[in-house]
């Protein structure tokens, strides 16, 4: 799991995904990147395959032969969250939304 403060200025959460990671997924049965939203009663589980299939699509850094794509998410047209792709497209988060609960019974 990554988490993301929200940034003001550009109304977004803004992650990395290292390719390191990619690989680790990929050898699982079923690898989910989790992305936790500060500040919002959700988070976002995306299966391997699902980025996996989009990294093609998405701003990519390489340093010292080590890669991580810049995963960035801007508010949605049904309140949730999309995933911004670098040929101007959004893709919607809504499938992979899980509701976080907490509670105020917490150290009780």
């Amino acid at each position: 799991m990554t988490i993301s403060k929200h940034y003001v200025e550009d109304n977004g959460y803004w992650y990395a995904y290292h390719s390191d990671w990619d690989k680790f997924l990929s050898e699982g049965s079923q690898g989910l990147y989790v992305l936790g939203c500060m500040g919002r009663d959700e988070a976002y589980a995306l299966p391997y395959q699902w980025i996996h299939s989009r990294v093609q699509h998405l701003n990519v850094t390489e340093r010292e032969g080590k890669s991580h794509w810049h995963i960035l998410l801007y508010p949605g047209p049904s309140g949730g969250l999309a995933l911004r792709l670098n040929n101007g497209q959004n893709e919607s988060l809504e499938n992979f939304k899980i509701r976080l609960a907490i509670s105020s019974a917490a150290g009780s």
